[in-house]
């Protein structure tokens, strides 16, 4: 059996909530959703569709995937606590990319201030995840790049009709990253663990620290 990377034990079991990364690609099925409604929906007929399963989204992010994912990562690793109930980050980048067209026609803010605006909510976490957890999250820059790939055409988005194209790219971008993000979390998770639990993962990090050798 191969000898654990210490470091990487650490690290899932000081962020063992924020590696479980099925919560991560739940959260990406929102600016998935927003993205494919923006690309499909031409009909207003159609939008009725769409907002259903946006409600039934919604219900199932909030109400049934916490416990049921929660249920799975501690049947499978163990707990270290209570249900963690995260923030949905699809959700919050999705809004932060639609807030530029307020931010432009209603309080008349530069292109540089919405550059700014957008660069800080979509690239400032993905990329502190980056640098705080090298190399094991370096996967994170993905969404980094998504982020910082929206704000910097800003100056280019038309005004009207035009501007969805852009909405949409962003929302798709920003939710294949996170998508990709919590893809590769859980597999660190299960790589880091094995077939073990985190609390026998402690244990055997323990046993091969140089203060249980002394």
């Amino acid at each position: 059996m191969d000898t654990p990377d210490p470091r990487l034990i650490h690290l899932v079991a000081a962020r063992y909530p924020q590696v479980q990364g099925l919560v991560t690609m739940a959260d990406a099925v929102w600016p998935l959703l927003y993205a494919a409604a923006l690309y499909f929906v031409s009909e207003d007929w159609q939008a009725l569709p769409f907002g259903a399963v946006t409600l039934a989204y919604l219900w199932l992010r909030l109400r049934w995937m916490p416990r049921r994912i929660d249920a799975y990562y501690a049947g499978r690793f163990g707990r270290t606590g209570e249900i963690v109930v995260r923030q949905n980050l699809g959700m919050w980048f999705s809004m932060a990319i639609g807030f530029n067209q307020p931010l432009r026609d209603m309080f008349f803010a530069p292109a540089y201030l919405r550059i700014a605006f957008l660069l800080l909510a979509l690239c400032a976490y993905p990329l502190w995840i980056a640098r705080r957890d090298a190399p094991y999250r370096l996967y994170w820059l993905a969404v980094f790049l998504a982020g910082f790939a929206a704000a910097i055409q800003i100056p280019w988005v038309p005004i009207g009709e035009g501007r969805y194209l852009w909405i949409r790219d962003s929302n798709l971008a920003i939710g294949l990253a996170l998508l990709a993000a919590g893809a590769l979390d859980h597999l660190l998770l299960s790589h880091a663990l094995g077939g073990g639990t985190l609390a026998g993962a402690w244990v055997e990090e323990r046993s091969d620290s140089p203060e249980s050798s002394a």
